[in-house]
């Protein structure tokens, strides 16, 4: 993902010494990285607990409820609380539009401890210091590290997990490629704009103004066209719906039928001379 073509804002940070009796209970205002560099914190997601030690760090989105504890008697605790906001400008059939990009973090994620901990802790400190200071031209500096630290941690993320990227062209690129190779599965557009980082419907209206259609329907399109190629090499029709993606044959037909005016089994003996071993 590339941080640098992201609007940002840098809003607050500071160490876990701003913790009031130890505890965070509050609704979150922007997004924000809570990381935990020493010591351990429960921190509460849907009523579960999850335990955030030394590499850890939980993501809230704004308006999500966080809840952070302190865990006494254990090692001293430092920890790091970055509140910020983001967004991406995007020009669509000349128009800009204004769209709020998911990051590609889960509620909690872990940093290795191979150097990359102390990276960001001296980025973290020099926000925390900026915001302590509150230098209303270093405020530029601290979007500088704010982006050098969401990198980071987006790099360690992304390298090892197939995620899509920016740039429109790109997305819809990328999103014709993914359906491609995974068009036997249960492919879920909703998830693919996740990956994206932004909506379903975003993704939708973009890819639409690119091809002239929607994602399913050039999921659907790409279907089709490999099951006429399944059923001119003699595959039987039943076969061909669920390697296309297609758990139920009778819809399969029906969808096959509207595409191309045939049934699969017309369609078949219609290229039955066309077969090759």
């Amino acid at each position: 993902m590339d941080i640098n073509r992201l609007y940002m804002v840098f809003e607050w940070a500071d160490d876990s010494i701003y913790w009031p009796n130890g505890v965070i209970d509050d609704a979150v205002t922007f997004d924000n990285i809570s990381f935990v560099c020493k010591g351990e914190v429960k921190a509460v997601f849907d009523g579960e607990e999850r335990i955030l030690k030394r590499g850890d760090f939980a993501y809230y989105r704004c308006g999500d409820h966080r809840i952070i504890k302190r865990i006494e008697g254990g090692e001293e605790l430092l920890s790091f609380g970055i509140n910020f906001y983001h967004c991406m400008p995007n020009k669509i059939n000349g128009v800009w539009v204004i769209d709020e990009v998911r990051l590609p973090f889960e509620k909690v994620e872990t940093v290795p401890d191979d150097g990359t901990i102390e990276e960001l802790v001296d980025l973290m400190w020099k926000m925390v210091a900026i915001n302590r200071n509150q230098n209303a031209q270093a405020m530029y500096t601290a979007v500088g590290y704010l982006k050098r630290m969401l990198t980071i941690l987006s790099e360690k993320k992304l390298s090892s997990v197939e995620t899509l990227q920016f740039g429109n062209a790109t997305r819809v690129a990328q999103t014709k490629e993914y359906i491609k190779k995974n068009y036997r599965k249960n492919v879920n557009i909703a998830a693919i704009a996740e990956a994206i980082g932004i909506s379903q419907a975003y993704l939708i209206k973009l890819f639409k103004a690119e091809t002239g259609m929607t994602p399913q329907t050039y999921l659907t399109s790409v279907r089709v066209d490999k099951a006429k190629e399944l059923l001119k090499r003699g595959v039987r029709a039943s076969d061909v719906a669920e390697m296309v993606g297609y758990s139920d044959t009778v819809y399969f037909g029906k969808l096959f039928k509207k595409c191309v005016g045939k049934t699969p089994k017309q369609f078949a003996e219609e290229h039955a001379g066309e077969r090759t071993a």
